[in-house]
C-alpha cells in the first residue's frame, strides 16, 4: 500500500510493516509462555498433594527443600 510505504519509510505517523510483525511474534510467544506456565503450575503439587502457589517450583529455596527431605 502507498500508505504503508510511507509510514514504513518515516514520512507518516504509524506502526511499520516491521515493528507490527515483531509485535505479533512476541504476542504469539507470550501466549506459549502463559500456557507452559499454567501447565507447570497445575502439575507443581508437593508431597502433601496441595497445590503450591503459582511459580513457586522454580524458587530455589523450594529445589533446595525438595533435594534433602
Amino acid at each position: 500500500m502507498v500508505r504503508q510505504g510511507h509510514i514504513d519509510s518515516g514520512t507518516r505517523p504509524g506502526t511499520a510493516t516491521e515493528e507490527s510483525a515483531q509485535v505479533k511474534v512476541l504476542k504469539k510467544e507470550n501466549a506459549e509462555l502463559k500456557r507452559a506456565n499454567g501447565i507447570l503450575d497445575a502439575a507443581a503439587l508437593d508431597s502433601t498433594g496441595q497445590g503450591l502457589p503459582p511459580g513457586s517450583w522454580c524458587l530455589p529455596e523450594y529445589r533446595a527443600s525438595k533435594l534433602h527431605r
